[in-house]
């Protein structure tokens, strides 16, 4: 069973509470216009919560709480699992960390994000009752009626501590000839504080660390630094991983997507092939999924570099945990998408003519090539969706008088969609061809000869010919031209192609390839 709404008709602690009662398993979504949140049940308590943001994920709060440093943490997250464990299983396996260590850090992350989401004032939720994809915690779990009060009243706690240390991330420790240290009895509370403010810590981990409470310890802290005894000597500048990439999240699927996601899940006959139609038909939709595995190191053979494939690989528990945020939000947060219908139309008749002449020129990896078409345009997405009203004028701007639409987005914007989308490809580690299609796309001459490009280039050239463009480029037609000839193929043939291309935007018509 799935229940959703808003929570503006039902608050927070009361639809915690209530899962609670109901003695619910499963994956509870909330969904803000611009970021989300998940937090898993298992028989109504509140086991685990996850965050995309990078700096609420929990490695992060491994390093935060010093239980590991930054060098250890990071080649964990990259290390692909052959078994499908979860990060945390993966340390606690290998002997990094002990169960203990886990247990402190996950506490500490369902707390801060349960805290995050109090805040909230507006949003959505989700929950659909499913199998949990990892094995139950042992001993018994803090019931969600208790976090609940824990993340109040600790919001409450951090404000007040943040009014004597309103910066977390600074180093304390004893200064040289310190006043008045002599009163500090070694096992007092301010003794035993002061064993752990050993010029490593940040007040944060200080405050983890000790056994005598955050509120407590931030008083004790305070007084020591008043009386001179610490000082600071230093900030964590880094936030216990390498700066998190870019977020896709933010940014629009198609108008139709969610209803038609909804349609899937809400079915019967849920099946995978039916989610990979739906993706496959949306740019952003399949660039989300793809940087989910690529993040995560996980194989992307090129003989298998398909939508449908993308999709099997994330598991039914990932795949729905990325998608129904989609959804919620395209229902809930719908936002104007001035000129979205054009660049959606553009993206997917280039992916379906790329697949196809990359099939007459025997092309080893046609699949790889509707994902270059369907992508080459990712920089386009990010600039309309940072300024749709503006982005579309420049874009007719350009077409009317013939400018160049990249010297225009620079002028802009400062960046260009080809430059804005390799930046974010790259730092994706989507494969070599994508982002080669995304980043050159506009310069074919002066590239170094690649198929893919060609091949890009060309289901440009029948979008433009046939009055499909995304701006004016004054070198579109020698492009056009020179990519025909280093692929052999004729002009007229390929120009024919566009007619056997069902139009992107008719619902009725059905996509014309294998899944």
């Amino acid at each position: 069973m799935a229940i959703q709404g808003s929570l503006e008709t039902i608050k927070i602690p009361e639809l915690f509470s209530l899962l609670h009662q109901l003695r619910k398993t499963g994956m509870l979504t909330l969904v803000s216009e611009r970021d989300e949140r998940g937090f898993i049940f298992y028989r109504g308590d509140l086991i685990y919560a996850t965050a995309k943001d990078g700096s609420q994920q929990l490695g992060t709060f491994l390093v935060r709480l010093g239980i590991l440093t930054p060098e250890e943490i990071h080649p964990e997250t990259l290390r692909p699992s052959s078994t499908g464990a979860y990060l945390g299983q993966r340390l606690v396996e290998s002997g990094r960390i002990s169960k203990d260590d886990l247990d402190h850090a996950v506490q500490e992350q369902v707390m801060q994000l349960t805290e995050d989401v109090l805040s909230w004032l507006t949003g959505a939720f989700h929950f659909e009752e499913n199998e949990l994809p990892f094995a139950i915690p042992d001993g018994t779990p803090v019931s969600t009626h208790s976090i609940i009060l824990e993340a109040t009243s600790k919001a409450d706690e951090r404000e007040h501590i943040r009014k004597s240390f309103p910066d977390l991330n600074v180093i304390l420790a004893r200064g040289s000839g310190e006043n008045g240290e002599g009163a500090v009895v070694a096992d007092s509370e301010k003794g035993q504080i002061l064993r752990i403010a050993d010029g490593t810590r940040t007040i944060e981990q200080i405050l983890f660390s000790s056994p005598f409470g955050e509120q407590e310890t931030a008083k004790n802290l305070h007084e020591l630094v008043t009386q001179d005894i610490l000082h600071q000597v230093g900030i964590q500048v880094e936030d216990g991983l390498p700066p998190p990439v870019p977020e896709l999240y933010g940014l629009p699927v198609a108008p139709d997507v969610p209803g038609k996601l909804f349609s899937v899940f809400n079915g019967d006959d849920y099946q995978i092939p039916k989610i990979a139609e739906i993706v496959c038909r949306d740019p952003i939709l399949t660039a989300k999924i793809l940087r989910i595995l690529t993040l995560s190191s996980t194989e992307l053979p090129r003989a298998k570099m398909s939508v449908s494939a993308l999709v099997e690989q994330l598991g039914t528990f990932r795949l729905r945990s990325t998608l129904v945020p989609e959804a919620i939000r395209g229902l809930f947060f719908s936002r104007t998408q001035s000129f979205w219908r054009e660049c959606w139309e553009h993206s997917l008749l280039c992916a379906q003519l790329s697949e196809r002449i990359a099939t007459w020129v025997e092309y080893p990896y046609p699949q790889e090539a509707y994902l270059a078409g369907l992508l080459h345009n990712l920089g386009v997405f990010i600039l309309m969706d940072h300024d749709p009203v503006v982005y579309r004028e420049l874009v007719m701007e350009s077409l009317h008088n013939e400018e160049d639409i990249e010297s225009l987005e620079e002028e802009q914007f400062g960046i260009s969609h080809t430059k804005l989308g390799g930046v974010h490809a790259d730092k994706w580690k989507f494969p070599r061809a994508i982002v080669l299609a995304i980043k050159a796309h506009h310069r074919i001459e002066t590239s170094t000869q690649n198929p893919i490009l060609d091949i890009v280039s060309v289901a440009g050239g029948i979008a433009e010919n046939s009055g499909m463009s995304i701006g004016h480029l004054p070198s579109a037609e020698s492009q056009f031209k020179h990519s025909l000839k280093r692929l052999r193929l004729q002009r007229k043939k390929v120009m024919a192609l566009v007619n056997r291309v069902p139009r992107a935007v008719a619902p009725e018509l059905a996509l014309e390839r294998d899944l």
